[in-house]
């Protein structure tokens, strides 16, 4: 099956007024309601490593690749505290909202893993599904599994 190219737009968001903040976003025409937002790696990298081989998919989902306050074309030359996790993540929730997307499938790479758990935990309603690629995954609490059933519950799978 030969796959056509998907064309990407490419505009600069205004994500957060204090301060000013805009995101440049290649996004493409994809289902609003198939949303993925892939968020970099970095702190210092842009998205354009993770776009072409996720353009593949691009007719199937809108993918949204914002670079992150500080990175690529996006704002940047703010005061040093201005550049922390948590506002990397009131960012990307506000770019949900400026492009009114009510939830999005998460794709974070590296760094970006570490900010889509981070908008997970803050904003669950605003996470289809969350997916993490080269990156740390946050400690898992002890009882996390408690409720799940016991291996002696579970039925046998395929033995390889």
């Amino acid at each position: 099956m030969v796959r056509m190219p998907v064309h990407m737009t490419e505009t600069r968001v205004r994500v957060a007024a204090h301060p000013d903040v805009e995101l440049f976003v290649a996004q493409s025409a994809g289902p609003a309601d198939r949303a993925l937002l892939v968020i970099h790696g970095g702190p210092d990298w842009d998205h354009t490593y993770l776009r072409e081989p996720l353009v593949q998919v691009g007719d199937r989902y809108r993918l949204v690749l914002p670079d992150l306050r500080g990175c690529g074309r996006s704002t940047c030359g703010l005061s040093p505290d201005q550049y922390t996790p948590d506002a990397a993540v009131a960012d990307l929730v506000g770019l949900l909202d400026t492009l009114g997307l009510a939830a999005a499938d998460l794709l974070g790479f590296s760094y970006g893993g570490l900010l889509a758990q981070r908008l997970a935990l803050s904003a669950p309603d605003r996470v289809r599904r969350l997916i993490i690629a080269s990156s740390a995954a946050y400690p898992v609490p002890s009882d996390a599994f408690a409720d799940w059933p016991g291996p002696a519950q579970l039925s046998p799978g395929p033995r390889w």
